[in-house]
């Protein structure tokens, strides 16, 4: 017998056994119960950027969880995934789109020890399987810190991997200091900061609603909520909703408005002058990090060494035996 089939009958009696609650069942609930949480924390706007739309998040995120309850040795269960779901829809927005997972959903502790492959948290005697940006396995051990590297580690709670040269950091509360490199909670905005003057500012809470004023460069007062699909229209210094084009259509500042990409679709080249939505590449297909396309999540572009072309890959109960 396989491993992945001795997963898939050992998940079938925890089924049968220790809970009545299928995996199927679970992991409805609970992509259900996020889908929706992610929907209403962002006006909708970031089911339109990652998947396009509430089913195909709900389809994706499935698929994703069924997997890891697949995985050899994790200690999440269909149990588990339901006592998630449940819990879910009283977490803040500030969790959810930090992606800082509340109590009712983090695995408990798993057997693997310091140095084993691993593709999910559930797996590992630290709580923490260390991945990287672009890969879909990683190593059990201790999560990163502030100020560390989170190029192929995972933050501690709490911290959230961010910057160009990627390092975990401590996203700021209200009224905290902040600059360029020391970003904010989500849903505030950091108003005030100079970096020819040195100057630093602080964390205010973003505008979340159209028609209503903002500084679209937050000097002296907060820009739009970006997170909840508003920009600053910076001639009538008010919030306006956001397009999000499809692909082949002009993206990033468009006429002096943000633009985004919708259905998980990314803005080429990174960075550039004249920018462009290319549709998120399909499972297993080609993508590329600096030249796109990305992937659609919860899919990883997958690169070898300092490449940034690779291929899209979703971990799977097998991925990293």
């Amino acid at each position: 017998m396989n491993i992945r089939l001795l997963a898939i009958v050992g998940l079938a009696a925890a089924g049968c056994g220790g809970s009545s609650v299928s995996a199927d069942k679970a992991c409805t609930e609970e992509v259900d119960a996020r889908c929706a949480q992610l929907s209403l924390c962002s006006n909708g706007a970031l089911l339109t950027t990652r998947y396009g739309d509430q089913t195909t998040c709900q389809a994706r995120e499935k698929a994703a969880c069924l997997n890891r309850l697949l995985v050899m040795g994790t200690t999440a269960t269909p149990a588990f995934e339901e006592t998630c779901a449940t819990a879910l829809p009283s977490a803040s927005c500030v969790e959810l789109l930090d992606d800082q997972p509340i109590t009712q959903c983090i695995a408990p502790l798993g057997a693997a020890t310091d140095g084993a492959l691993c593709v999910a948290n559930g797996q590992c005697m630290s709580g923490y399987c260390n991945l990287g940006a672009h890969t879909v396995c990683g190593t059990c051990g201790a999560p990163g810190n502030a100020g560390d590297s989170c190029d192929a580690a995972t933050c501690a709670r709490g911290l959230i991997c961010f910057g160009a040269t990627p390092v975990c950091v401590m996203p700021g509360a209200m009224s905290a200091a902040c600059d360029a490199k020391d970003p904010c909670q989500a849903d505030l905005v950091c108003v005030g900061a100079n970096a020819k003057m040195m100057k630093m500012g602080t964390c205010q809470t973003a505008v979340a609603a159209a028609g209503m004023p903002c500084d679209p460069l937050s000097q002296t007062a907060p820009a739009c909520a970006r997170g909840r699909g508003l920009t600053c229209d910076p001639t009538a210094k008010t919030c306006v909703a956001i397009n999000y084009a499809a692909a082949g259509a002009a993206c990033g500042t468009v006429a002096g408005l943000f633009v985004g990409c919708n259905a998980g679709g990314g803005c080429y080249p990174v960075g550039g002058t004249t920018q462009t939505c290319a549709a998120a590449a399909a499972d297993g297909a080609a993508c590329d990090t600096v030249a796109g396309p990305g992937c659609l999540t919860p899919a990883k572009c997958v690169t070898t060494g300092s490449a940034t072309a690779g291929t899209c890959q979703l971990p799977t109960p097998t991925t990293c035996m």
